[in-house]
């Protein structure tokens, strides 16, 4: 813990109250009795001034006995752990002792192995607690759209850092729910950290963050216990090891030292915007937040399209041959690889393909894909590739969008939509659409959008928030960790923040409004 463990002693007895105080000093340097007191109304006021950790007390005293103390305390000290101390081993205080939820209790006279083993007990239940509470609180400052307040600040007495690690490239979430990255994520054991944490004398605890494909970890030192900034960023390299991925290309950012907890906000979106300017696609890369950028001005810069894809794009023209198609979707692939591409980069040069492309086109098709969605879909330049290859013939083959529609096509798009109408509640990945209908995810997801006109990701996305409305429609009072399991999502903040940008409010919002129309 980041505090000594701060104990009160309430005993009429002053030779057992000093006994008692030295035992607990011997104990351990850890243990502070911040407090002592002879009567149950001396007690009750330090308790309520002083909110101790620990409170040992005798319970026969004069004015107010020890069970009254408890039981009055309560009100305002709920965490606080309550310790009997008492020569009487009579039914009735315990039955009392019991409900008043009294941890344990110890007899006079006080054996000192006895309280040692206690206050031991009592230390991991506190140290328990303060992890919780901690993670609690960052849970709720890392996210974006958390309706929760914390009026206290359990950082207190430590330094923190933010480890930001993404499966893939920062992308939104309609867009990765299908990504091997997001099932990674979720997926992964992080076991290892207890390992890391013993070591390195930090505490380090992962957390969700606010993309589907992305772990946070928390790194906390003592101000007891100084690390400096470069042991940190040790620390933090060995858990990127850690996270190394056949699959899918890992990218960590570790933030600057947070040192209070009002601060957190700031430093997540600073992170977050230097993450997407940053983060070279296909690499697995290990970068610090910029400590020479203000927290407050970001990372974002204008983006200029690369002019050798420019002048690469120059060969492109309304109806083009499959080996033209090749040697352009090779050639812009090179060149990013070349130059250690940013994913920022690469979808400012995909956003000028594609609407050129489209200008050129005489297909009659429209642009239906997002840079974004490319690059989320892609784990290395050679899906990039082949994404892109589809999307260009599509738009520059010449064919049109009725001459694209063949009957296998179509009846294997609607297999397709009607195997999710029946699993979009389900864990469903791009991967499973290989093994269920036996063609490239890829050409899969090619072919339903041509044929509904988006993406299967999105589709499931409108499924989704279509049986969250109903859900919340004809069950106003369900609860919205239950509405958020029952759609598909395990997570209640990612749910939110996930029907908060299709629907453009809070599902506490929409709630709301259901109920003020019945």
């Amino acid at each position: 813990m980041s505090h000594k463990i701060q104990i009160m002693l309430v005993e009429d007895e002053p030779a057992i109250l000093r006994g008692l105080s030295a035992n607990i000093t011997q104990c351990s340097k850890d243990y502070e009795i911040i407090g002592t007191a002879y009567n149950g109304i001396d007690a009750l006021e330090a308790i309520r001034t002083q909110k101790p950790d620990i409170v040992i007390t005798d319970i026969r005293m004069p004015m107010m006995d020890g069970l009254d103390l408890i039981e009055a305390a309560r009100e305002f000290c709920p965490d606080t752990y309550f310790v009997i101390l008492t020569g009487y081993a009579e039914f009735e205080y315990a039955k009392r002792a019991m409900k008043l939820q009294v941890v344990d209790y110890l007899l006079k006279p006080v054996d000192p192995d006895a309280l040692e083993e206690l206050l031991g007990r009592l230390e991991g239940k506190l140290l328990q607690n303060s992890e919780k509470d901690i993670r609690n609180y960052l849970t709720q400052n890392l996210s974006r759209d958390s309706e929760h307040t914390v009026d206290y600040n359990p950082l207190e007495g430590s330094t923190l850092y933010f480890l930001f690690a993404f499966y893939g490239t920062v992308a939104s979430g309609m867009y990765i729910e299908l990504a091997t990255g997001s099932l990674i994520a979720r997926d992964s054991d992080y076991s290892f950290l207890d390992g890391i944490s013993e070591s390195c004398r930090m505490r380090i605890m992962a957390l969700r963050g606010n993309y589907l494909n992305e772990t946070v970890f928390a790194i906390l030192t003592d101000s007891d216990s100084p690390v400096s900034a470069k042991e940190v960023e040790e620390t933090a390299r060995r858990i990127h090891k850690q996270l190394f991925s056949e699959d899918v290309f890992v990218s960590c950012i570790l933030s600057n030292p947070i040192y209070e907890g009002l601060d957190i906000p700031s430093h997540v979106r600073s992170c977050y915007l230097c993450a997407a300017s940053h983060i070279i696609f296909g690499q697995s890369r290990f970068f610090c937040q910029n400590e020479k950028a203000p927290v407050e001005s970001g990372y974002i810069e204008n983006m200029t399209v690369t002019e050798e894809a420019k002048e690469l794009l120059k060969m492109l023209k309304p109806a083009m041959t499959p080996a033209d198609i090749e040697t352009l979707c090779q050639g812009l692939t090179g060149i990013w690889s070349e130059k250690d591409a940013t994913q920022l980069q690469i979808q400012t040069d995909l956003r000028y393909a594609l609407n050129t492309a489209a200008r050129k086109s005489d297909s009659g098709h429209e642009i239906s894909t997002d840079p974004a969605e490319l690059l989320a879909s892609s784990s290395s330049y050679e899906e990039l590739c082949q994404n892109l290859k589809l999307e260009f013939t599509k738009l520059c083959t010449g064919h049109s969008k009725a001459a694209d529609k063949v009957p296998h096509t179509q009846a294997l798009a609607w297999k397709v939509r009607d195997y999710l109408d029946q699993n979009y509640t389900c864990t469903v990945t791009y991967k499973n659409f290989t093994e269920i209908f036996g063609y490239n995810e890829k050409y899969i997801s090619y072919i339903f959008k041509e044929e509904f006109s988006i993406s299967p990701s999105k589709y499931i996305l409108k499924l989704r928030m279509t049986a969250a409305k109903n859900l919340m429609r004809q069950h106003p009072d369900m609860l919205l960790k239950d509405v958020a399991e029952a759609v598909g999502y395990d997570d209640q903040l990612y749910f939110s923040r996930v029907f908060k940008n299709s629907e453009g409010m809070s599902p506490k919002a929409y709630q709301k409004l259901e109920g003020e129309k019945k």
